[in-house]
């Protein structure tokens, strides 16, 4: 009886072991994950030479870091709500480390949100807007954003298919 007890646990265990992931799957993630490395390295070379000099002069102050605030930043009330409107930026994308950007989605998400941002005019929001003149990005500028959103998009066609499973 002992004799087939430590047979069996002897066959049971080699066969317990292929019941993991297929041989070769660990390879392909790694190559998966250094092709997704390769093209955000790429992207982040584009943000740097094409958008991030519009970007951190319209957008810095919220999504960036340190913010640049304003004189009247210490009067009692209008402290609490530029420090709510930063906190609450900085939740959704924070541009200061480059691509991929901080903040609380994906990559794609990310590029997303701040295209359809620039598309409704919605950024920044009016109140800053009337306060800070000259802080909306020009058409010049959108455009220049919005050319490498798309051009990011098309690089990353790979990695969406991958987030969508």
């Amino acid at each position: 009886m002992r004799t087939v007890l430590i047979l069996f646990l002897f066959l049971a265990f080699p066969l317990e072991a292929h019941h993991g992931p297929h041989h070769g799957q660990g390879d392909k993630n790694a190559r998966d994950a250094q092709r997704v490395k390769g093209v955000y390295a790429k992207i982040n070379a584009s943000y740097s030479q094409n958008v991030k000099a519009i970007i951190d002069a319209k957008c810095g102050d919220c999504h960036g870091g340190p913010p640049r605030l304003p004189w009247y930043y210490s009067i009692p009330g209008i402290k609490g709500l530029i420090d709510r409107d930063i906190h609450e930026a900085q939740v959704h994308l924070i541009f200061s480390n480059g691509f991929p950007f901080g903040g609380h989605g994906t990559p794609t998400e990310d590029l997303e949100e701040l295209k359809s941002a620039l598309e409704k005019d919605n950024m920044p929001p009016t109140r800053y807007r009337v306060l800070h003149p000259g802080s909306s990005p020009t058409d010049n500028e959108k455009n220049a954003i919005l050319s490498w959103i798309e051009e990011s998009q098309k690089e990353m066609g790979f990695i969406r298919e991958e987030e969508g499973k």
